[in-house]
């Protein structure tokens, strides 16, 4: 009985360390998602660094091979990571009126 209520405290263990870390990755996520739009809203960031950093993000935002190497079992919520980045990036690259 007592191998068997250690086992289910380390599956629920695991289960709460992964609860926290996709909370971690959805939280960085959004913070890169605002700190990303001031930025570009600012006018913080140049024209070149903004077409530079669309490009960059426009190859990569749906690499699952990336993702997994980074975030694991996350791998989802790093690809919506980079979607919506990217998107803040298209929309700053609308707004200055520079060639997607």
């Amino acid at each position: 009985m007592s191998m068997l209520l250690q086992l289910i405290t380390a599956i629920l263990f695991v289960i709460f360390i992964y609860f926290l870390m996709s909370l971690y990755v959805g939280l960085l996520g959004k913070w890169s998602y605002k700190r990303v739009s001031k930025k570009i809203q600012s006018g913080k960031m140049s024209d070149k660094a903004l077409i530079r950093n669309y490009n960059k993000f426009k190859k990569s935002k749906d690499s699952k091979i990336i993702a997994i190497l980074i975030c694991g079992i996350f791998f989802k919520s790093f690809i919506k990571l980079q979607n919506c980045t990217f998107e803040a990036y298209k929309e700053g690259m609308i707004q200055r009126n520079l060639p997607l």
